[in-house]
């Protein structure tokens, strides 16, 4: 009997959450599953934002991908996706082919600079690992520099910090960095720098901050902010970065070292040997069992995959794809994970038409959004009930540590975050 080959292109929420889903339902005579992923680690991106500003040690917020795999029967390939051919069915990738009967889509997102002139040149990002322990040598280099600094403007401009997009990731780092600056690098430099000196700007084209979140809890996120320290641009629409400067819509700048773009992601490109039905933001298009159009054999989900529903329970308008979260790509990676495994038998037992096994049906159902605003501050929306300070703080946390799949990675971070509340956090260079 044919035993189908599985192949899973990303190890994201999506790609993960696929993978651990799948296994589960299949037995490891039942099919031969391969992840190709460019690293070795599953990335835990919400937490990044604590890596860069010194709350979290880098490797307690990724997680072996054989340690995760090691119950299953499954395979690993550490390498770069180059082009899928569906013709033949098969992935080119750095380290040669893969084939593959049945083919899972979750390549993720990159930023999105929006043809910003400058920006990608000279911003920084928080994506991956790298671009979290980049930023953190950063800010610790432009602290170590001001000091000194004789002349003012410079120093001024070297403790200048401006954010771009005032989303989930924009406002998570722009409380931390303030928590950082005024917590931990005030004691350790309290005669080398003068807190008038140090500037934190969050700017949006919007008018307000979280646009995804309720009114109310937009406002109070706004006030956390700016009780913190952090200065707030509505309205300002960043269109150049240049190496010591942002410039605005209005003709207004800030002079700055440090740029950070957090203003939205786009799809990660997948080289095919056809063209695959896109959205307006290059979204592939799925179904309601989220596969790809003409293509029955391939699944997509997460950020690459555009899905629509009739009614979405979120405040976007009906009609509209679902948006790119992390737990939109876990909630589709359990629909994904139960029709891969039905193909699977399908093939498996050449049941076709009306002895075949139907594929399930994705609905999403939206459970809620948690953001962190720095030490013993966030916010929450959970199914319409609404928090704010110390209770959705420690909510956000227990969500989040209850999502890495080992406890020793779990007991770690715990660990890491009983510290941060007893010292300061830590301001070496990784």
């Amino acid at each position: 009997m044919h035993k189908p080959r599985v192949v899973i292109l990303g190890a994201g929420f999506g790609g993960t959450y696929a993978l651990i889903n799948l296994m589960r339902r299949l037995r490891p005579h039942e099919a031969h599953v391969t992840v190709i992923n460019r690293t070795n680690y599953f990335l835990f991106t919400p937490l990044l934002h604590e890596v860069a500003t010194g709350s979290l040690a880098h490797h307690n917020v990724v997680e072996s991908l054989r340690s995760i795999m090691r119950p299953y029967a499954a395979d690993l390939l550490v390498a770069e996706i180059q082009k899928v051919e569906t013709a033949r069915k098969v992935v080119i990738t750095s380290e040669g082919e893969v084939s593959y009967d049945i083919l899972v889509v979750a390549t993720g997102s990159k930023t999105n600079f929006y043809g910003t002139p400058g920006a990608e040149e000279h911003s920084f990002v928080l994506k991956n690992l790298y671009d979290a322990i980049k930023l953190r040598n950063r800010i610790i280099d432009c602290v170590e520099k001001s000091t000194t600094v004789e002349d003012s403007v410079e120093r001024k401009r070297l403790l200048n910090f401006v954010i771009v997009g005032a989303g989930a990731t924009g406002v998570e780092l722009a409380a931390e960095i303030a928590d950082w600056f005024f917590d931990t690098f005030k004691k350790f430099y309290k005669h080398k720098i003068n807190c008038s000196d140090i500037s934190i700007h969050l700017s949006t084209d919007g008018t307000h901050v979280l646009p995804q979140f309720h009114p109310s809890l937009r406002a109070r996120s706004a006030y956390i902010l700016k009780k913190k320290g952090v200065q707030l641009h509505f309205a300002a629409r960043a269109v150049q970065i240049k190496e010591k400067r942002v410039i605005f819509a209005d003709g207004s700048d800030i002079e700055t070292d440090t740029v950070i773009w957090a203003a939205g992601v786009t799809p990660e490109n997948l080289p095919a040997d056809v063209e695959f039905a896109r959205d307006s933001r290059k979204r592939i298009i799925v179904n309601a069992s989220l596969q790809v159009e003409n293509h029955p054999e391939i699944f997509a989900l997460g950020d690459i995959a555009s899905f629509t529903q009739a009614v979405v329970q979120t405040d976007a308008q009906f009609g509209q794809p679902l948006p790119m979260l992390a737990q939109v790509a876990v909630s589709e990676a359990e629909i994904v994970a139960q029709n891969v495994a039905r193909s699977v038998r399908n093939l498996r037992r050449n049941l076709r038409d009306l002895r075949a096994l139907p594929l399930a049906k994705f609905k999403y159902r939206r459970r809620g959004d948690l953001v962190s605003l720095g030490t013993w501050q966030a916010v929450a929306d959970i199914f319409g009930t609404r928090w704010s300070g110390p209770l959705a703080w420690f909510i956000w946390r227990t969500v989040y540590l209850m999502k890495f799949s080992s406890w020793s990675k779990k007991i770690r971070i715990a660990v890491d975050w009983t510290i941060d509340i007893f010292y300061p956090r830590d301001i070496t260079k990784a």
